[in-house]
């Protein structure tokens, strides 16, 4: 490789040709000195110098391009998609074992996310953004100033976006270095939400809604009144979040309102948006219903009362039913009419918090805080339960070869067919 750089001396431009003997490549991006551009490289190796005139003619540098979506993995975000339907295309384990458990010193209170190399990327207590191998191993860990209460979510081209109780949104390179970071000035209570564009849409414990461009800039902002809920992207690419001051917001690309409904409780789960753009969404302890169908434009659907109040978003399933957790310990089916199908009690009156998940059988998994994690059949019967040893207080997401990954007691737990 030849990397072409200019310098002044008191005689003039020299033109240097530094031929990179080890084919490293530059490890700066250039610097603009006026007469050329300055590359630093990791290893010179050998270096040529000729004499010449000022080549007039620009470099050919492309200015970097926005990137955006999603990586294409099993589960890339918070709710396995845009819409957070908490839905996968692969079918959960059949017959559960642990496979392997990883422990750290903090609390995991967000769901991990899977890369499309099959690496676990999650956030914990102790202000670290963990990378684990398919086999349970440490690749390595990414500090921040506060404690990671999210998801991660990762983008198209493999970047790694957390936000950290330090007030920041973290930008992580697929291997472990930093990007950039982004200062929302309050705690990030929400994963990150990419569009097309490669915006990304956060929210914090301040309220407020945030556009960051691709480059870690701010773009826009919203004020709700209270801690926001992760964004979710509506059908026609609009953002729908919840927020603790008991309503839900519907905000356009660029960070305008266009409706709110007020559902009489803290909205702390993300809202799911179905194929048809069916809002569904629940509140922690509203006076009269707790989960709510909206349509596109705010208008309510049909409403249930579910006993306890929702913590976590909810499920879809192909056929549109939808599957919600309680406080009471309950998992509930409806059609899309609003029609309760069954109701089970698999959490023996212990608290649910956790968000849904269904496979491609229609199975729905489900933690508790008894310490145990479901698997339910589509009519709401035990499947099977397996113990991980500690209140399980993140969604069960699944890998590309039907393990399912959930943590409880300070852990990350692989639990595959045996």
């Amino acid at each position: 490789m030849k990397i072409r750089c200019f310098s002044k001396n008191s005689v003039g431009l020299v033109l240097l040709i530094a031929a990179v003997c080890c084919g490293e490549e530059p490890v700066d991006e250039p610097t603009d000195l006026g007469g050329g551009f300055e590359y630093i490289l990791t290893d010179p190796g050998k270096v040529e110098i000729e004499v010449g005139e000022k080549d007039t003619k620009k470099p050919d540098i492309k200015a970097p391009e926005a990137v955006g979506g999603l990586a294409d993995s099993a589960w890339p975000i918070f709710g396995q998609n845009r819409q957070h339907s908490g839905r996968s295309s692969f079918v959960g384990a059949q017959d559960p074992t642990i496979h392997w458990s990883f422990a750290v010193t903090g609390k995991i209170s967000a769901a991990p996310v899977i890369a499309s190399d099959g690496t676990v990327y999650f956030g914990a207590g102790d202000s670290n953004l963990y990378a684990v191998s398919p086999t349970g191993n440490e690749l390595w860990f990414f500090k921040t100033g506060g404690a990671l209460d999210n998801s991660p979510t990762i983008g198209a081209d493999n970047l790694i976006y957390v936000g950290s109780y330090d007030g920041k949104l973290y930008s992580v390179k697929d291997n472990g270095i930093g990007k950039w970071e982004f200062n929302a000035e309050s705690p990030v209570s929400t994963s990150a939400l990419i569009d097309d564009d490669g915006q990304i849409t956060i929210g914090t414990q301040s309220g407020r809604v945030i556009g960051v461009s691709y480059f870690g800039e701010q773009v826009w902002e919203f004020q709700t009144g209270g801690s926001v809920s992760s964004p979710a992207l509506m059908n026609d690419g609009g953002i729908v979040l919840g927020s603790e001051d008991n309503s839900v917001y519907a905000l356009d690309s660029n960070g305008g309102l266009r409706w709110f409904a007020d559902l009489g409780g803290d909205v702390r789960a993300s809202p799911v948006v179905a194929e048809d753009g069916t809002i569904y969404v629940g509140a922690l302890a509203g006076p009269v219903e707790q989960f709510v169908a909206l349509a596109p434009d705010g208008t309510k659907l049909w409403s249930a009362q579910v006993d306890g109040g929702v913590e976590g978003s909810p499920a879809l399933a192909a056929d549109g039913t939808v599957y919600v957790a309680s406080l009471s310990g309950n998992v509930y089916a409806y059609n899309t009419s609003g029609e309760q199908q069954w109701v089970s009690k698999i959490g023996g009156g212990k608290a649910i918090r956790t968000s849904l998940t269904v496979d491609a059988a229609g199975v729905i998994y489900s933690g508790a805080n008894n310490g145990r994690l479901y698997a339910l059949n589509s009519d709401g019967t035990e499947k099977w339960k397996v113990d991980l040893g500690g209140p399980v207080w993140t969604a069960a997401i699944i890998g590309s070869e039907g393990s399912l990954y959930a943590a409880a007691n300070g852990a990350v737990h692989e639990v595959g067919s045996s």
